[in-house]
């Protein structure tokens, strides 16, 4: 017969009996590696019960124990343990009863036969046997899944966590999982709409492949995980959602390096047409204020020049804001934009940077929805693919660059494994270059991969664009055709509901104050401007061309300053943010505006700057000026 026993121990318990003998000799046949132990009395039942036995077969008479209290016993020490009833006497309502009360099987001993009592327990100890396997698998399992880099985890469909290994614990800063109360995957989520995005996605379509996230760990430090997630059934039919968690935070570093890198060597080729841009504006600066220094100038070319001048600078001011905004370092800012907004922002350095003798072409959807998104890092995806569609275009040609909405529908079969079902703007990409075969295609978003030559290219553009549009929740779908040209369209989920555009205009309501500030700035030309601008409104203004020369002023007029006025860099070693601090330590109802060219300083102090009312980016209007100063001296109690 075939050993199925190996390494098992046998409980036959019975008052001592002959015809128990015999059955311990008919069960030793079915392996040699089977030890059958018989037990003769309760007592020396409870003291085998201190070691791990397999199965259990009790006969109907013990002396001094019923076979349900051996059955009670057994299951109390090994509640999975298999216990047979071996009887002499009963039938089809006594087998009943004794699986009723749990027995894993009745089996009626008649004359000489042991026939069925082998039959019952072969298959009972094949099932031992069948059990310890799928018990040692399972924790050679869940060894492996504890020793592996990515935490893998099952939730309710709620969130609620039900299992994960130790990887998933160890990222977000857990020993165990929590039991009381149970831990929400939803608070998890540095942004709570994260959470609800990629459920929706996960119920609507079953699965939901490298969804980048940010988390936060327990301790409240972020982390950026991506998840990969598929609804399935437990063995309880329990429907759940099982995902694997991986730790992207040191990628998304390198990521934003090689874009900061990319930056800076877009940001090099524009420096051409942006100096020629500038020298225009200059060139109507300096020609108009020529003409209003000339004696014989009627006051309606007066009014025209200085019109020119407003218009030159505000061109300079804008040139200005999108270098800065291309150039800077800095972290995911989104926001709700419009794409076409974002496209019109930069045309007039796409013209400059393709060169005249590409076309460039664009085509709005008027209604285009809203998306959440970094506007400096999407410019920076439509400059690094005018650079590339531009390189394909050496004897010119053109590009078009069109919006549109597009709604994909969960029943239509999607050609995209990338793409989801849901409503999505798109901007689609085009130009009229050199092509690309399918082996060239299947390589463009690789980091490093280039097809231009030495010197012409880091590889670093696309690779970007790819990143950047994961970063958003989008994909990219690329057609092209060798001598024909390429196309990239470029998917974001929609909004909602979209807000309304920015009105551009701005009107402002003038009004004026008796209060004392302080200015701190070290440009004497602008330093001067602004106190000038501030006396004609009713204010008391004292100058200071340093934060030092603040103090010394701020030391004789502490009880008489209302306001501090001061640009984020000043010489002489102090900061404007060190200076406000210093004197608020001193003065807690002080108001304070800052001010800056710049737009890194802003990201390494700690306080929060609020456009018109307590930060007045550089260059600013005289009326934006004198508005927020008033809205500044008009908040009560807030920094």
């Amino acid at each position: 017969m075939k050993n199925i026993a190996e390494n098992l121990r046998l409980y036959l318990v019975g008052q001592p009996d002959p015809e128990l003998d015999l059955a311990a000799q008919a069960l030793g046949q079915l392996s040699t590696s089977l030890a059958i132990i018989q037990i003769r009395s309760w007592e020396t039942l409870v003291r085998a019960l201190e070691q791990k036995c397999h199965l259990v077969i009790t006969r109907d008479d013990l002396m001094s124990a019923s076979a349900e209290q051996v059955l009670r016993k057994v299951r109390e020490c090994y509640p999975g343990c298999p216990v047979i009833l071996l009887s002499r006497r009963g039938g089809y309502e006594e087998a009943v009863e004794a699986m009723k009360m749990g027995f894993s099987d009745f089996v009626l001993k008649k004359d000489e036969d042991w026939s069925r009592l082998l039959t019952s327990v072969s298959s009972t100890l094949e099932k031992v046997r069948s059990d310890q396997r799928a018990a040692r698998l399972e924790v050679r399992l869940q060894a492996l899944l504890n020793r592996l880099n990515v935490g893998v985890f099952r939730t309710s469909m709620q969130g609620e966590l039900l299992e994960a290994n130790r990887s998933f614990l160890s990222m977000i800063g857990l020993a165990e999982i929590p039991v009381q109360p149970p831990l929400d995957l939803r608070d998890l989520h540095l942004r709570p709409s994260d959470f609800h995005d990629y459920l929706t996605q996960v119920t609507e379509t079953g699965h939901v492949p490298a969804y980048e996230v940010q988390w936060k760990r327990k301790d409240g430090r972020a982390l950026w995980v991506a998840l990969t997630q598929t609804v399935t059934r437990t063995e309880d039919g329990l429907t759940v959602i099982e995902g694997i968690l991986e730790d992207i935070g040191h990628r998304k570093e390198l990521e934003s390096q090689l874009r900061q890198s990319q930056k800076m060597e877009s940001v090099g080729k524009l420096a051409a047409g942006l100096a020629h841009d500038f020298n225009n504006i200059l060139t109507i600066i300096q020609g108009y204020s020529s003409f209003l220094l000339e004696e014989k100038v009627s006051p309606e070319e007066s009014q025209e020049a200085l019109k020119q001048i407003c218009e030159a600078t505000n061109k300079a001011a804008g040139l200005t804001r999108q270098l800065l905004t291309f150039s800077r370092k800095q972290l995911v800012q989104p926001r709700s934009i419009n794409l076409n907004e974002v496209v019109e922002n930069v045309l007039k350095l796409l013209q400059r940077m393709v060169g005249e003798d590409i076309g460039l072409e664009c085509h709005f959807m008027p209604s285009l929805p809203s998306i959440m998104a970094d506007p400096g890092m999407l410019e920076q995806v439509i400059m690094n693919l005018s650079v590339n569609a531009r390189d394909a275009m050496s004897g010119g040609g053109k590009i078009t660059i069109a919006s549109t909405v597009v709604t994909i529908d969960p029943e239509v079969p999607r050609l995209n494994r990338e793409s989801r079902p849901g409503r999505y703007a798109c901007l689609r990409f085009t130009d009229t270059g050199c092509g690309m075969d399918q082996n060239t295609m299947a390589q463009i978003f690789e980091p490093f991969f280039t097809t231009k030559t030495s010197g012409k290219g880091t590889g670093l553009g696309l690779a970007t664009v790819y990143g950047i549009v994961k970063q958003h929740r989008g994909w990219i779908e690329v057609s092209s055709k060798v001598g024909v040209g390429t196309t990239f369209q470029l998917f974001f989920p929609a909004e909602q509901i979209s807000p309304p555009r920015e009105n551009r205009e701005h009107h402002f309501s003038l009004k004026g104050g008796n209060e004392t500030i302080l200015i701190v700035e070290d440009e004497k030309p602008l330093r001067k401007l602004v106190s000038d601008v501030l006396k004609s409104h009713g204010y008391v203004v004292h100058e200071a061309h340093s934060a030092m020369e603040a103090l010394r002023t701020w030391a004789s007029q502490i009880d008489k300053i209302d306001l501090l006025f001061t640009d984020m860099k000043t010489p002489e070693g102090l900061t404007g943010f060190q200076l406000a601090e210093a004197l608020l330590a001193r003065k807690p109802d002080l108001k304070v505006v800052y001010t800056t060219g710049y737009s890194l300083d802003l990201a390494q102090n700690k306080v929060n700057l609020d456009v018109g009312l307590n930060y007045l980016p550089k260059p600013y209007q005289p009326a934006q000026l004198v508005n927020t100063i008033r809205k500044c001296l008009d908040l009560r109690n807030k920094r």
